[in-house]
């Protein structure tokens, strides 16, 4: 039996996989870190979500990552990174996505992070 579902961007997750994180795409010319400005002098973030934020777009294009892995990897607990997590969407810098199997059921969460603030949060 087939435990993976591939979603349209074609990475395949493990049907057990109930949350996870992906970084979207930057510029693989330049394999540093760019960090906005506008971003770092938000004041609408919290020096904890600015620090989360700098650390998923450290990561690679597409990586793919669970909160406790990022949980772990940062020495908060998964509950802080929900946090983080509520505070990034509200504040147009993530966006959270209901993956559905095509008969309807809830398959998975996804996050999506991006440099700039999305223009309708």
């Amino acid at each position: 039996m087939n435990n993976s579902i591939l979603y349209p961007d074609g990475i395949p997750v493990k049907r057990e996989a109930q949350v996870f994180i992906q970084r979207g795409k930057h510029n693989k010319e330049n394999p540093f870190c760019l960090i906005s400005k506008s971003m770092l002098r938000d004041n609408c973030l919290s020096l904890r979500d600015r620090g989360a934020l700098c650390y998923l777009l450290s990561l690679p294009d597409n990586w793919i990552s669970y909160p406790r892995q990022l949980a772990d990897a940062m020495g908060i607990s998964k509950n802080q990174i929900y946090d983080i997590l509520k505070s990034l969407i509200k504040n147009g810098y993530a966006e959270r996505v209901d993956c559905k199997s095509p008969n309807g059921r809830f398959e998975a969460t996804r996050y999506f992070f991006y440099e700039e603030k999305l223009d309708n949060p």
